[in-house]
């Protein structure tokens, strides 16, 4: 047993079309409005915080910020990978071995090194992160920097109580129903330059007038959304999980997403093989448009999506996984009209694909997450596209997330990180996509995933685990404790060691153009990377 549950789907079953309704655009019977079709061409002029380079794109726009937001491009990114499958063997070409001397190793608590120059050296390697807009009440949204779901069913969020504005922790505590609304290029750069913070900072609100946005009451009891955005989460608070030992107040917050409302500017046809399973629609991350946090004020779209299925067994009993290859483009938008989901209202099950929770909180981070069994010490890894910080001041914390099989299997990274109490997290880039795609082989307790993906190891310099050795970032984590939603569990870590390859720092942070993180998307198969 694996995490590949996590970042695969392994079911993919609909219900008939007919217990949900799709607005046409025409439609005046209900408050859902269509948003119009986002300009496809959008870019934007990019200044560095560090040294004021100016790249300029194919428009005019003078708004001089942070951050850099490029076009999306279609069909098959240059570069991509081919179909032909890649055996193990093959899975890494062009990694090289890294020397001690490349590594920079913090441990927690100590002076960070010389070469960790920033404020925040925890959230400076911690790249990507899921951005949204979020709101408490009519007036008033935040940019959340740093969320992922935890659960399929009922869908739920996750995020660190830090990275919210203290007063708007104190209204969500009060009313316990919030907005979130998707992050994307819609949103203009100077709305993101006001709303960002910086690390070191106290998070802010503003009123959305402040940040040149529309609000809209998307639904009845619920805060406002931010008009433009295509995807809207309508939530209510499960439960705050708080961590004892900690001085400076760091909690868990834990939602529960009561309705999801989808535009219709971002669903495209279904393939093939999705029309054939009773698929109405594709939730199209090309079409979305979202935009991830960078940290310190920067942030980027996704310029590439990729494809790669879960690796198949073969009749000898061996794995072959397909290339990181890329994606096929959207086929184009038709005329849908919005649509609204409720797990409480409908079940699991949605006309855009089995819990389309993955394709709407995207893009998320892949938590790579190695352990030593404790019986045998037999390594394992597993990839946890639902993994998240949530807590970033003096004692670092991380979570990741998967479903127990029949609601009472773990999986092997939980109980490991249980019995050894420990785990770590490794940084999947492009390099590693492959590797990472076999390590969600289900395989058996006694096997290693790091023998069947090629992947070199070492063992971590303060908790007993092993790590991989070619990941650009690893954080050393203590187990914390473990919490149950429903079928999945959530499994907490202290970072106490972070180990990160000196050749990927620009300015004492993760530079995401040489390290190359990749994020998960949607369904069974979709990638994003960030150039």
């Amino acid at each position: 047993m694996n995490g590949s549950d996590s970042i695969h789907h392994r079911l993919f079953f609909v219900v008939p079309f007919v217990r949900f309704q799709i607005l046409s655009r025409s439609s005046h019977s209900h408050k859902l409005t269509c948003l119009e079709e986002p300009s496809r061409n959008a870019d934007f002029l990019f200044v560095s915080p560090e040294n004021g380079h100016q790249r300029t794109s194919t428009t005019t726009t003078t708004i001089q910020n942070p951050f850099t937001i490029h076009n999306y491009s279609t069909g098959t990114v240059p570069g991509a990978c081919s179909s032909t499958p890649v055996v193990p063997s093959l899975a890494r070409p062009h990694m090289s071995s890294m020397s001690n001397a490349g590594r920079i190793f913090w441990k927690i608590g100590s002076p960070p090194p010389a070469e960790l120059s920033c404020k925040n050296p925890f959230l400076a390697t911690l790249i990507p992160r899921t951005a949204a807009w979020f709101s408490v009440d009519d007036e008033r949204v935040a940019l959340l920097d740093g969320y992922n779901a935890c659960c399929y069913t009922p869908p739920t969020i996750i995020f660190g109580i830090k990275t919210l504005p203290p007063a708007m922790i104190a209204k969500l505590m009060e009313a316990k129903v919030c907005t979130m609304s998707s992050a994307t290029v819609r949103e203009s750069q100077a709305a993101y330059q006001k709303a960002a913070c910086l690390e070191g900072d106290i998070p802010q609100d503003f009123t959305f007038d402040e940040l040149g946005m529309k609000a809209r009451k998307s639904k009845q009891g619920y805060p406002a959304a931010v008009d433009a955005a295509p995807i809207k989460m309508h939530c209510s608070l499960n439960q705050i999980v708080n961590f004892d030992g900690t001085s400076d107040g760091e909690s868990m917050i834990i939602l529960t997403v009561e309705t999801f409302l989808v535009d219709g500017s971002a669903l495209s046809p279904p393939t093939e093989i999705m029309a054939g399973r009773d698929i109405k629609a594709k939730i199209d991350a090309e079409l979305i448009q979202p935009v991830v946090s960078l940290g310190n004020g920067i942030f980027a779209p996704l310029a590439g999506l990729r494809s790669m299925p879960r690796p198949q067994k073969q009749n000898d009993g061996g794995w072959v996984s397909n290339a990181f290859e890329g994606n096929p483009p959207t086929v184009g938008t038709s005329n849908y009209g919005a649509m609204e989901w409720s797990y409480k209202v409908h079940g699991p099950q949605c006309p855009l694909g089995f819990n389309p929770i993955t394709a709407l909180i995207m893009p998320r981070s892949i938590g790579w997450i190695s352990t030593y069994k404790k019986d045998g010490r037999i390594p394992h890894i597993a990839p946890y596209s639902f993994f998240v910080d949530v807590a970033r001041g003096k004692q670092p914390m991380v979570v990741f997330s998967g479903a127990r099989k029949n609601g009472e299997i773990k999986k092997d990274a939980q109980t490991d990180a249980e019995d050894m109490g420990c785990f770590v997290y490794n940084m999947v880039s492009e390099d590693l996509a492959v590797a990472m795609n076999y390590s969600a082989a289900e395989m058996g307790r006694n096997e290693s995933e790091f023998e069947l993906a090629g992947l070199a190891q070492e063992k971590a310099t303060i908790v007993d685990a092993p790590v991989v050795k070619d990941a650009h970032v690893k954080y050393e984590c203590e187990y914390i404790q473990t919490v149950d939603i429903a079928s999945f569990s959530l499994v907490i870590g202290k970072v106490v060691g972070i180990s990160v390859d000196a050749s990927v720092l620009t300015n004492g942070r993760v530079d995401h153009m040489k390290a190359r993180p990749i994020t998960r998307l949607g369904y069974m198969n979709e990638y994003g990377i960030l150039k």
